[in-house]
């Protein structure tokens, strides 16, 4: 089980908790056999850092350590060469193949045309270019009703 007091038991091995979280880390450590382990874990290497030897860095270390980082490119992320060209073909692709479904529907079909006899007038063949029609407007097939309804027909309101 991971506790969340495990990340504080480095600064309470070495003192740098405040007294209060001194105190609640030890409570824990009565209880938390895991906690303890980590704990034993981390003096053990303690110990064998004290024991080991100390000594100085060369001096010439960190201007090697600079030279070696402004030698190293970092490598670049995202997509390789190789795959920016097939990139590109699957992009026209998309766009070829959208083109050619989009482009039918945003052409405009033509009204069907009406017979036009002699004795036909304009709203006569409106009229009848409109009921071939789909979604023609209402109004519009209305006023060519109208258009065509003899004048001495009464016109009703409609409720």
């Amino acid at each position: 089980m991971r506790c969340a007091t495990r990340r504080k038991l480095a600064d309470y091995e070495v003192g740098l908790l405040s007294a209060a979280e001194t105190e609640s880390v030890a409570r824990h450590l009565e209880r938390c056999a895991g906690c303890r382990q980590e704990l034993a874990a981390l003096r053990r290497t303690q110990t064998l850092l004290t024991a080991a030897p100390q000594s100085d860095p060369p001096e010439d270390l960190w201007p090697a350590i600079r030279v070696a980082l402004a030698s190293h490119r970092p490598q670049r992320r995202g997509l390789t060469p190789a795959w920016t060209p097939a990139m590109a073909v699957a992009l026209a692709l998309v766009l070829v193949i959208g083109a050619l479904w989009l482009v039918p529907s945003l052409q405009h079909q033509a009204l069907p045309l009406a017979p036009v006899g002699d004795g036909d007038t304009v709203a006569e063949v409106q009229l009848a270019a409109a009921w071939n029609a789909p979604l023609a407007d209402q109004a519009a097939l209305g006023l060519a009703m109208l258009a065509t309804m003899d004048e001495e027909w009464p016109l009703e309101a409609v409720d």
